[in-house]
């Protein structure tokens, strides 16, 4: 019995400590995946499907049509804007992972405030890239990671837009 008693007091001690250790200094979470590219934005190898998501849906803002001698559709524009975006979109870093620099790439199709950070968790800014009114078109930002340690960030894009803010992420692996 004696026994049992000295068992369920350390028991007891144990639980008091765990629950009064200081949580804040045990590392932030990271982020663990990324869509893996090379020197353009398109997706190589692994893509982690909750990356680089559209800000808008793409696919309601243009009018295709079928052509009866051909199988494919081709969308129907207006030559006089046809090299403007017609979503607002981000694109996947590249090269992902890489060692020094990357690129991240957007579109706006509107005019639009922009702010854009790399972070290395959820709240915790370790760079601002862009914090900006922009016009509409498409965009390419280069950022040296020379300064960052191997991890995975995220990068996190906002865009304030009138009555709406649209927001999209992505993860960048820095390898040193």
């Amino acid at each position: 019995m004696k026994k049992l008693i000295i068992l369920i007091f350390i028991v007891f001690l144990c639980l008091i400590y765990y629950s009064c250790k200081d949580k804040t200094t045990q590392p932030a979470p990271g982020f663990d995946g990324i869509t893996e590219t090379l020197n353009d934005p398109t997706p190589i190898g692994t893509i982690d499907a909750d990356d680089w998501q559209p800000m808008m849906d793409c696919s309601t803002l243009t009018k295709v049509i079928q052509i009866s001698s051909v199988s494919d559709t081709i969308p129907v524009v207006n030559p006089d804007t046809t090299h403007l975006p017609k979503c607002t979109k981000i694109y996947p870093a590249y090269p992902n992972p890489t060692s020094r620099y990357f690129t991240v790439q957007y579109s706006l199709s509107a005019a639009d405030s922009v702010y854009m950070t790399v972070n290395d968790s959820p709240t915790h800014i370790v760079k601002e890239i862009v914090k900006e009114r922009k016009v509409r078109g498409m965009y390419s930002v280069t950022i040296d990671a020379l300064d960052l340690n191997s991890a995975i960030y995220r990068v996190y894009i906002t865009v304030f837009r009138q009555t709406d803010v649209l927001h999209s992420y992505g993860d960048i692996k820095i390898v040193k």
